[in-house]
This record gives structure tokens, sequence and C-alpha cells, in this order.
């Protein structure tokens, strides 16, 4: 019995490592198809649409976080991207939106089901006469990160939000002991910049324990967001960041009270070596932070600053604004765990004397 056993596991083992393969070649041939552009796209639409992949081993709450993210009152245009792995894609049928593969200009969201196509589908999203302000991937249970990275930004019109790893607290330390599971699983962990422990409701004192320890030797720059249900709100997964918001001299997320937010305002052009050396020096509390600033010696130009876990990034934007030289950023962190005066304090050391 033991021998039939053994056969069996190592049957079962084959024909992961033989979809892996087939994935890995479809990624590949992806590569390949998105390395020629078959549209091209105007200035206005390079980097404008920002880009979250959604990774997390089977089981984890993935789709569970989609539906938390697509209940909320966002209030942007957001494309949803489903992949499941297998012929049937259930995941796609079981997110909570009735207008599937159409935009909702009510509460600006679009799903779509991902097969082979995702080139295909970013390129279509982004032609779009409307495109979508955000577009989030939620990746196979089985899917390596990078390799979907990789073809995603490609696309020229995306720029990287982040990598959110939703981690089952009641489970993933015996999953990442499974000899065939585990190396999936811990690398999802290990790409991330936000892990979304989902479950902690059900979870052990052990458990919890273990998968704290895990987490900070696979991922130790990741933010850890502990969660029931995936209720996080969508301004941490998304980093969104309106203009109302930057009006606020402080504002409190409506969906949770274990997360706050700030606005960080300097009237003076900023340094951007020193605003640089911010960005990759924000405390663990801090979770997000998104925000257009102006920076010296280009003060005619927007920049988006944008931080996600230890992932920083400045772009050139388009923006239209009455205020020449103010720069705004919303910062996101836990509760209690972010000293608002001092990062206030470093930030106006940024502004050129």
């Amino acid at each position: 019995m033991s021998k039939m056993r053994d056969e069996g596991n190592l049957a079962e083992l084959e024909s992961r490592r033989r979809d892996q393969l087939a994935d890995t070649w479809q990624m590949l041939l992806g590569i390949g198809h998105a390395s020629v552009p078959a549209v091209k796209l105007p200035p206005a639409r390079k980097a404008s649409i920002g880009f979250t992949l959604v990774t997390g081993f089977l089981g984890a709450g993935k789709t569970t976080l989609l539906n938390s993210l697509l209940s909320q009152d966002h209030g942007i245009r957001l494309a949803v991207i489903v992949n499941d792995f297998g012929s049937v894609n259930i995941d796609a049928e079981l997110v909570s939106r009735e207008d599937v593969n159409s935009i909702d200009l009510a509460n600006g969201c679009v799903c779509c089901t991902l097969a082979n196509g995702l080139v295909a589908t970013l390129g279509e999203l982004a032609m779009r006469d409307e495109p979508p302000t955000q577009i989030i991937l939620e990746a196979s249970g089985i899917a390596e990160p990078h390799g979907v990275l990789q073809v995603a930004l490609t696309n020229s019109a995306l720029r990287l939000n982040g990598v959110v790893c939703v981690v089952d607290a009641d489970a993933a330390t015996r999953t990442v002991a499974d000899a065939a599971a585990g190396p999936v699983a811990e690398g999802q962990i290990r790409a991330a910049d936000l892990v979304v422990l989902n479950k902690i409701d059900i979870a052990g004192a052990e458990d919890l324990a273990a998968i704290s320890h895990l987490l900070s030797t696979v991922a130790p720059a990741a933010r850890l967001l502990p969660a029931v249900r995936c209720a996080i709100p969508a301004e941490v997964i998304l980093g969104i960041s309106t203009k109302s918001r930057f009006a606020a001299v402080e504002a409190s997320l409506p969906a949770s009270d274990t997360f706050e937010s700030h606005v960080l305002t300097a009237d003076r052009l900023l340094d951007r070596k020193r605003i640089c050396a911010l960005a990759a020096a924000f405390p663990v509390g801090v979770l997000r932070v998104k925000g257009f600033i102006r920076l010296d010696p280009q003060p005619g130009r927007w920049f988006l600053l944008q931080v996600v876990g230890p992932r920083w990034s400045l772009d050139l934007c388009e923006r239209a604004s009455d205020a020449p030289n103010c720069s705004n950023l919303v910062v996101i962190g836990k509760k209690g765990e972010v000293d608002v005066d001092a990062l206030h304090a470093a930030f106006l050391s940024c502004q050129k004397e």
C-alpha cells in the first residue's frame, strides 16, 4: 500500500512539473509576442495605468481579496484579470461582478478572464478610449510571480504598483513544508511587497508564531497585513490617491480601524537626491506612499512618487494643477505605528534651500 501511495505521489509530482513546463513555455511565447508592439502608444499613455499583481497559493483567499476590493467605493476605473489553473475559470465566476467583460461606469470596474492571452488582454485594455486607471491581476495559485510580471510589464502603458501575496495563516507552514507545493508557495511569498496574512481568526497560536517566523525569514522587507476574510482597504492594496485626499490635512481609512492615512505637504521644490533617499527609508509601519511632487531642476514637470513595501518609483507624469511648487504625499500605515511628525519633518527637509 505504501509503495502504491509513493508511486501515486511521484505521478502527481511529475504531472505538476509537466504543467509548470507548459506554463513556462506559454510565458516565453508571451514575452516574445509582447516584444513586438502591435500598436504604438501615444506618449501620454505610457506608464499611465497602475498594475498590481495578486499572488498566493491555492485557497489562500485571493478571490476573497478581489471581492473585498470590488465591494468598496474606491471611485476609480479598475480592471480585474482572473487567471485560474485549468480549462474552466472558476475564480472568474466567483468574482462578485455581474458585468464580466464590460466596463461598469457606475463603480468603475471591469472583469476579464485570462487563459493564455495576457498580452492581448492588457493591450486591449490599454488602447480603450477610456482605459482603466488601474489593473489588478489575480494569478493562478501555482503561478510564478516573476514570469507573470515579465509578460505584463512589456506593455509600456503599465507601471508596477506592487506585488501582493495572500497567505493562509492556518495552512501556510504545512504548505511550505510540502515537497511539491513548498517551492511554489515560498517563491510567491519571496516576490511580495505586501503580504496579506489571511484567516488569522482560525489559525492557532502555534501556527501564527510559525508563519510569522517564516515570513520574516523568506520576505523580511515585505509589509505584513493581518486580516480576516481579506478585509483590507482598497487604498492599502492599490495605493489609491485622489485630489480630494490631497486637500485634507489627515484622512482616516473607512474600511478598518487597523490603518490610518496622513497627508504630507511641502510648498517649495524638492531635491531629487533627498526625496529618493526618503523613499528608500520609510519605516516598517508605513505600507503605502503615493503622491505628486515637484522637483528641482525641473520645476515645470510633475513627478509621481510611489512606495509599496520596500519598492519605490519616481516617474514623470501629466497632471493639471494650479499649485506650481506644491508637493503632496498620502502616507498609509498601521494605526499607532507611524510617527507622523517625524515623517513630515523628513519630507520638509527634502525641500531646496
